[in-house]
């Protein structure tokens, strides 16, 4: 028995989209999770697979490139985790919460602090001093 690296779905896909680039002579652009057969761990790669051609035109070829984005990935999920955190954390607070980022200028408000102000959600729309 062959030892692969992929999954028998993984080598497929793969071999197909090589297949189509050299055929068709197209550039494919793919992002896939893979789990490593031996530690189960999953990891996210983004994938370009283009055409090798002589000065002709004629494919002779092709180029496949990979990339690991498994760590941006992770870091995004926890950037949307954090803000979705924050603004629970300030919706949820009686007490009027606002908030200033002093380089744009841009300001946020709670729910609570608007009605403390006597407007609605419509009235206030993000300032910035630019």
């Amino acid at each position: 028995m062959e030892n692969f690296f992929f999954d028998e779905v993984t080598r497929v896909t793969f071999h197909e989209n090589g297949r189509h680039v050299i055929e068709l002579g197209g550039r494919i652009t793919t992002k896939k999770i893979i789990i490593d057969k031996n530690t189960h761990i999953a990891h996210t790669y983004v994938s370009i697979k283009q055409p090798l051609r002589h000065e002709n035109g004629s494919i002779y070829g092709l180029c496949s490139i990979s990339t690991d984005i498994t760590e941006r990935k992770r870091i995004e999920y926890a950037l949307r985790e954090s803000e979705f955190l924050w603004k629970f954390a300030i919706e949820s607070t009686g007490d009027g919460v606002w908030d200033g980022d002093i380089p744009t200028g841009e300001v946020t408000y709670s729910r609570r602090w608007i009605e403390i102000l006597g407007y609605t959600e419509n009235d206030i729309q993000p300032t910035n001093r630019e």
